[in-house]
């Protein structure tokens, strides 16, 4: 992966630093649907699509920790880190019932960068 083909948004830890994000779509978020994968605190399997047969072959089964996040509207997306990160690299992963998009991987290229 190419960290200098993204936004890096470099966080210090702290219980409340609040990232906000920019898109699309966040309207149709759903309950756990916002995921922090990278690093290795609190990583669970994650397989939402495998009794979908139309999704699960694109949209595999990830490595992430389910995070408590605010859809402000359908372009702005806000949450906290949580607690006990190990520095290092995180993507958002962005879960809805037709599938889901990752932060590095859509056009606002975002990564975290914990210092």
């Amino acid at each position: 992966m190419k960290f200098s083909s993204h936004r890096i948004i470099p966080a210090k830890y702290s219980k409340d630093a609040q990232i906000v994000l920019y898109g699309d779509m966040f309207n149709y978020t759903k309950g756990d649907g916002v995921y922090l994968s990278g690093g290795t605190t609190g990583s669970q399997y994650v397989d939402l699509y495998s009794d979908e047969t139309s999704l699960s072959s694109t949209y595999t089964p990830f490595s992430g920790m389910p995070i408590s996040y605010e859809a402000v509207n359908n372009n702005v997306i806000n949450f906290k880190l949580p607690e006990n990160l190990s520095v290092g690299d995180y993507v958002v992963i962005f879960c809805n019932p037709a599938g889901y998009t990752i932060s590095s991987s859509n056009n606002k290229n975002y990564i975290i960068r914990i210092v």
